[in-house]
């Protein structure tokens, strides 16, 4: 900051900008938690893969020819390689118990024997647990964590710690690519089954976060939706959701019996339902549960 300045400054606007980065805090604090994920993945849209890409293809080159161990390995040293730049260090800390949990001498195999390890390198990966899961073989990052994570720690990191988690993001994505098409392709199947069950609850928990489940008779609409559209699952009959619903756990279900009620209001294909019912304020609102519905599970 130069002298001219550091002269415009006054006490008096120095509280007022800390008031408003506390009224800012405040409103990220409150943001509701499936808006997280919606920001990552908007930020993430904006970022340029093509470096990212050429570094793994040019990985693929030197292997010559990838398998299930290297490609795991590979996973292992690229989330390594990661936390040991310390992305994760505003994150809350994690409890012993936690840290011993970290299988240390399962990733010190994965990795170069002459890998440079960062002082609390055990500690990171405790941390970076809590922003993913696993399905299988297949690590999935938790877009909701990684984007309040951002978010609330933006004005703390440089522009290139920020581009590190999209940059980990989507060399995560290529790895687990290769590593689906060296699978069985019964594991294969069970793979996509899973992945959809993942994004279908997330899709429902949303839609419940968000208000756009206003009634639990509006499950017909999901119901029919789904029945209608190639490659979600389709169900005969509301005992079929309902038990689905469950598998999934799903905090409130609807009944057979309201749902049943429901499907015996309206006629045609979505989205030209016609209602028998209600007026066109509602018969829209419907037709928006399905349509909402259908943009947050393909975003998913």
């Amino acid at each position: 900051m130069d002298d001219a300045e550091e002269a415009s400054l006054s006490v008096s606007a120095i509280c007022e900008m800390a008031a408003v980065m506390d009224e800012t805090y405040g409103k990220i604090m409150r943001i509701p938690k499936h808006l997280y994920g919606e920001y990552y993945l908007h930020e993430k849209a904006k970022h340029d893969a093509r470096q990212v890409k050429m570094r793994h293809e040019g990985w693929k080159r030197q292997e010559w020819d990838e398998t299930f161990d290297s490609l795991k390995d590979r996973l292992v040293h690229v989330v390594a390689a990661f936390l040991t730049v310390r992305p994760l260090r505003f994150s809350p800390r994690p409890k012993l118990w936690e840290i011993e949990a970290v299988q240390m001498e399962l990733v010190r195999r994965s990795l170069p024997s002459d890998f440079a390890y960062c002082k609390d390198f055990k500690e990171m990966c405790a941390k970076f647990r809590k922003f993913n899961w696993w399905e299988g073989h297949i690590m999935k990052l938790d877009y909701d964590s990684y984007g309040k994570y951002l978010l609330q720690n933006c004005y703390k990191m440089t522009k290139e710690e920020r581009q590190a988690f999209f940059d980990l993001d989507i060399m995560v994505e290529l790895i687990n690519e290769d590593i689906a098409k060296l699978m069985p392709k019964e594991e294969q199947e069970e793979l996509a089954e899973c992945a959809t069950d993942q994004q279908m609850k997330k899709t429902i928990e949303k839609l419940v976060e968000e208000g756009t489940l206003k009634n639990l008779y509006d499950y017909t609409w999901i119901m029919s939706v789904m029945n209608e559209t190639q490659g979600l699952p389709d169900f005969h009959t509301p005992s079929s959701l309902i038990a689905y619903l469950k598998d999934l756990h799903i905090e409130r279900l609807p009944s057979e019996d309201s749902i049943n009620r429901k499907q015996n209001t309206f006629t045609g294909t979505f989205p030209d339902w016609t209602f028998i019912d209600c007026d066109t304020t509602e018969a829209k609102r419907r037709i928006n549960v399905g349509k909402r519905f259908l943009n947050i599970f393909r975003a998913s």
